[in-house]
C-alpha cells in the first residue's frame, strides 16, 4: 500500500478522500463506486472486500474472476462468480 494511502484514523463518512483515493477510485468503472467507497469508510464486509479484491486483480472482468486459474491466490476459493458444481 502506498503511504499516500495510509491515514491512521481511516476515512470516516464525510471526510475527504485523500488524493491517492480520488486516483484510484477514477480507474473503476463508476458502477462499482459506491461499493468502493463503502469499503472505504469500513461499512463494507469481507465477502465484499474479496469480490472487489478479485475484480482488481482481474482488470472487473468478470470471466477472468470466474475462470482464475492462480491457486496460489489466498482469496482463490472464495472467489465470486463460481458456478455450483452440484446441486
Amino acid at each position: 500500500m502506498s503511504e499516500d494511502c495510509e491515514n491512521q484514523h481511516g476515512n470516516r463518512p464525510g471526510a475527504a478522500f485523500l488524493p491517492a483515493q480520488v486516483k484510484r477510485l477514477n480507474h473503476w468503472l463508476p458502477s462499482r463506486h459506491n461499493a468502493i467507497k463503502r469499503l472505504w469508510f469500513g461499512k463494507g464486509g469481507r465477502k465484499l472486500a474479496i469480490h472487489m479484491q478479485c475484480l482488481d486483480c482481474c482488470g472487473e472482468d468478470v470471466e477472468v474472476v470466474r475462470t482464475c486459474a492462480d491457486r496460489c491466490c489466498p482469496l482463490w476459493h472464495f472467489r465470486p462468480f463460481q458456478r455450483n458444481s452440484g446441486p
